[in-house]
């Protein structure tokens, strides 16, 4: 659901992109550890 959704607000339209969304970005500035 939540790719369905990133998909739907990344999509181009005759007016222009909807919003650019990055799923790489992390809402801290500490990186995840792997």
């Amino acid at each position: 659901m939540g790719k369905r959704l990133i998909a739907l607000l990344n999509d181009a339209t005759a007016d222009g992109q909807v919003f650019r969304v990055d799923m790489r970005l992390r809402p801290t500035a500490i990186p995840a550890r792997w």
